[in-house]
């Protein structure tokens, strides 16, 4: 099959339930992938509560360390941080790929293909196509609650925050920590996160975007031998458990320090929300527009990555 049935039958993979008939068929192959190239994930998964300022609004973001006193409004800045994200991502690609031969020209590279501005031209359009027809009015009264309005301040600064590897450990931490009491709360995310699917939509755009990758790579002229689509799928197929444990793991400490200022009826609230058929649709809409986005990114970084990598081997 090309290209995009393989991706499409990729991403149905997971709701269907054919990880081991995939999984047993890539014991099966030779791992051709260049050393480093399967340790690929994707830049940290977007969840709906992030996106609720793509509707036009502007955020508050909280001062830091003070939860109830609200900054000035900030223009949209999700697609910001995921930028901050994929640079600092592409860096690290760079010591598993080509250690010390990316320099200043791998920066400038990655810098263009996560320019803010180009990745909110590659998604709003496609988050509107995805959004036709569907009722905008219920999601920008909540978004424009006080309670909407706070939610969307402490989560684009929670992720703000966590581009610091000292705070996301520390997260990981708090939320260990938290299972160890059986802390109630986790009860209440576990429920955020199955009403809004945020596992399996965060896996699949995941595993659709590292097979992106490896197109690049190999379209790059990465693999020292050809690799066709179905074995690069079938590669892309073993990352399958430990993405989706990194995912779990992510979201549960992502969103428990995000939620920490609210009540339990606030977040209950929310996760009532976060049910309704206008927000299941725009959950949709978004994770669609943005899976498309991180498959072009994801390309272009392998494409990008392979050419450093042939100058590496020379």
């Amino acid at each position: 099959p090309g290209t995009a049935q393989a991706a499409h039958q990729l991403t149905q993979a997971i709701a269907v339930g054919e990880q081991q008939r995939v999984v047993s068929a890539g014991r099966s192959q030779v791992c051709r992938l260049p050393q480093g190239a399967q340790l690929f994930t994707q830049v940290r998964p977007p969840c709906l509560v992030l996106q609720g300022a793509e509707l036009g609004l502007d955020q508050r973001l909280f001062v830091r360390g003070n939860h109830k006193q609200p900054g000035e409004p900030v223009p949209r800045r999700f697609l910001e941080v995921i930028a901050r994200e994929g640079e600092e991502y592409a860096m690290g690609l760079e010591a598993e790929l080509f250690p010390g031969r990316g320099g200043a020209g791998w920066q400038a590279v990655t810098a263009t293909i996560y320019a803010p501005d180009k990745l909110r031209l590659s998604f709003l359009p496609r988050l509107e196509a995805g959004m036709k027809g569907v009722d905008t009015a219920p999601l920008i009264a909540f978004f424009t609650s006080p309670l909407g309005e706070r939610i969307i301040g402490l989560e684009i600064s929670a992720r703000q925050a966590l581009l610091d590897d000292a705070v996301e450990a520390a997260a990981r931490e708090a939320l260990a920590e938290m299972r160890a009491r059986d802390d109630p709360r986790l009860a209440l995310i576990d429920a955020f996160i199955e009403a809004g699917d945020l596992v399996e939509y965060n896996v699949a755009g995941a595993l659709n975007a590292n097979f992106a990758f490896y197109r690049g790579l190999r379209d790059g002229g990465a693999f020292p031998d050809p690799m066709s689509d179905e074995e690069m799928l079938a590669d892309v197929w073993l990352q399958e458990r430990a993405i989706r444990d990194d995912v779990s793991e992510w979201l549960h400490s992502y969103l428990a320090l995000a939620y920490r200022p609210l009540s339990d009826d606030e977040l209950s609230a929310y996760i009532d929300f976060t049910r309704t058929a206008p927000a299941r649709r725009f959950n949709a809409a978004l994770f669609a527009a943005f899976d498309e986005m991180f498959n072009t990114i994801s390309y272009m970084l392998g494409r990008a990555a392979a050419e450093r990598m042939k100058g590496a081997d020379l």
